[in-house]
């Protein structure tokens, strides 16, 4: 079965938000599927198109955040460590993926406070009509994840022009969804 959140069924997970920086704030996690859960209860992240992702933010009062946004996440949140595997639409592939993070946040004993890095590559904004960009996995061995590249980096580096390999209605397992928006008076 594909997986395919559709933006309506996407919404903020209880964690909610976190600062960014001075002006701006984040969501702590990916946005969640109101419709699909793990055999636990847990839920599953939300698997949007650039175009949902776009949708959802613009109904939170948010917007996808920048390329350097999702690299600030690296230096202030929870760093993950990518879970990759052969690319699927399909929910056994989300399933797996998140089954994995969630364990992984358990184990560092993550309580819902801070922003998490890597749980997941996200939608980030700027690209041009009919094109989606991405960015995140960051990770300090780029060679088991990318032939050729070594040391410290960005699995998936994201674009800041051009098309990007991605049209606007790509989704696949790995691709989540957070938000940025004006931080909020406390």
């Amino acid at each position: 079965m594909n997986h395919l959140t559709h933006p309506d069924e996407a919404e903020l997970h209880p964690a909610g938000w976190a600062p960014l920086a001075d002006d701006l704030e984040v969501t702590r996690l990916p946005l969640v599927d109101r419709e699909h859960r793990l055999e636990d209860g847990t839920p599953l992240f939300a698997r949007l198109t650039y175009l949902g992702a776009s949708r959802v933010a613009l109904r939170e009062g948010a917007r996808l955040p920048t390329r350097d946004e999702v690299r600030l996440l690296h230096v202030v949140g929870l760093q993950l460590e990518p879970v990759t595997m052969p690319i699927t639409g399909e929910i056994a592939g989300s399933e797996r993926h998140d089954r994995e993070v969630w364990r992984r946040l358990r184990a560092l004993g993550w309580d819902g406070g801070k922003v998490v890095s890597g749980a997941g590559k996200h939608w980030i904004s700027g690209a041009p009509p009919g094109r989606a960009w991405l960015a995140g996995w960051w990770t300090s061995q780029l060679g088991r994840y990318v032939p050729g590249r070594r040391g410290p980096g960005w699995v998936q580096e994201g674009a800041t022009s051009g098309q990007g390999p991605h049209n606007d209605g790509h989704h696949d397992y790995g691709t989540t969804t957070i938000l940025v928006r004006q931080r909020r008076a406390p």
